[in-house]
């Protein structure tokens, strides 16, 4: 009887472990596809305030970055939604930073940089200011980027997640 009774929970613990995991991997793609949902609707939205500017239109660059922050306001409401039982290593935490990280950049670096592009008469010292606003901007969705991946490969070796690494936005 005591064979039978440890291999009944040797079974069980193991169903459990295979659980868990997929738990795991549910919850890691489903911060993966909102992060990619978020980075396609950047390319998009990038994409037509590019043409708006292009076309010297102020007003519909201006109109495209409050979408676009409303957009990712969006987001950000379904990364709340996602739950896990457990810890996820901060993955949460750092997709939710970049995604106020872009909001705050449509809203606000993004229109600075815009009011100096439409300047009658920008002084170098504009231009430097501009130019300064989107480096810093790369520089800090670049280290976010850094932070979720960090985050992401330690919660995929604590559950024993292969990860593939795709690059889709170009």
């Amino acid at each position: 009887m005591k064979k039978i009774t440890l291999i009944v929970l040797s079974a069980i613990s193991l169903a459990s472990c295979g659980l868990n995991q997929k738990k795991a991997v549910d919850y890691n793609n489903g911060l993966v596809k909102i992060q990619q949902e978020a980075a396609l609707a950047v390319v998009n939205a990038e994409n037509q305030i590019g043409a708006a500017i292009t076309a010297k239109d102020s007003a519909k660059a201006i109109q495209l970055m409050d979408d676009a922050a409303a957009k990712v306001d969006g987001y950000q409401k379904q990364i709340d939604s996602l739950k896990f039982d457990g810890d996820d290593f901060g993955m949460k935490a750092a997709l939710n930073e970049t995604i106020a990280f872009m909001k705050n950049f449509y809203g606000v670096t993004y229109k600075k940089w815009l009011g100096i592009q439409f300047s009658p008469d920008p002084t170098p010292a504009d231009q430097q200011t501009a130019q300064a606003l989107l480096t810093e901007s790369q520089k800090g969705g670049g280290d976010l980027d850094k932070k979720f991946l960090q985050a992401q490969q330690q919660f995929a070796k604590s559950h024993n997640i292969k990860l593939i690494q795709q690059n889709f936005v170009k």
